[in-house]
């Protein structure tokens, strides 16, 4: 439970809080503007493709649903089982929604995870997935890719399916903010109470510094170089 709670409600301490809030943030924007109720009124069914410790149900408390985690073996989180595949053990055109935050580069053939997505989701379902375009490494258990705009773009229209919406989080001077904290956190943890308290401090700082710069880059800049892309994307 207290990963999840990381995930939704960081610490301003942490060295991700700015990412975490930003990204939440944006899911709470897309899934406003484009998650509508059904027009028969029936629940609205999610899979969370790779869901890891389920951070972002809650967001979807307003809307009359059925949400499905999925993940591999040994996520005692998941209420579907995936094969080792990947494969999820359901009908073509079960959902409404594919739900895939920060997952696809960690997988290791993007596109059989986007062609399997793809599959599930029903006539003019909708793909919320974000990725990294500028991260350290973050095994988890393995972390294989990075993208670029047009990059990620283009292996999604090529699966079949159409973006209509792609933003990005975190812009290029705000993160070397970011990864000042990451080394910094490197650096201090695990180091002893001192050394955690003084981690808080550099991490808190750092978070401040990554808010100002995001706020002074300008938009053109920061679209095609940021740390994570947030995308809608229809079957097509």
């Amino acid at each position: 439970m207290q990963k999840i709670n990381r995930r939704f409600e960081p610490s301003p301490s942490d060295s991700d809080y700015y990412m975490l809030t930003q990204l939440r943030s944006a899911l709470e924007n897309v899934i406003k503007k484009y998650i509508k109720n059904s027009e028969d009124n029936n629940q609205i069914s999610i899979l969370d493709y790779g869901c890891g410790e389920v951070p972002y149900s809650k967001l979807f408390a307003t809307i009359p649903h059925k949400f499905t985690s999925a993940d591999l073996p040994g996520n005692e989180l998941a209420n579907m089982i995936l094969d080792a595949n990947g494969n999820v053990p359901c009908e073509d055109e079960s959902f409404d929604v594919v739900l895939s935050i920060q997952v696809l580069e960690h997988v290791p053939s993007p596109q059989k995870y986007l062609s399997e997505a793809l599959r599930v989701l029903k006539h003019n379902g909708l793909l919320l997935l974000s990725t990294h375009g500028w991260w350290t490494h973050h095994p988890y258990p393995n972390d294989y890719w990075r993208w670029t705009r047009e990059g990620l773009e283009k292996i999604l229209n090529e699966e079949g399916f159409k973006v209509v919406d792609n933003r990005g989080i975190i812009g290029m001077l705000a993160y070397s903010y970011q990864l000042r904290a990451q080394c910094w956190k490197g650096l201090l943890e695990n180091k002893g109470l001192i050394a955690s308290s003084v981690f808080s401090l550099i991490a808190f700082y750092y978070q401040k510094c990554m808010h100002f710069a995001d706020i002074i880059t300008p938009v053109n800049i920061s679209k095609n170089n940021s740390s994570i892309y947030l995308i809608v994307a229809k079957k097509a």
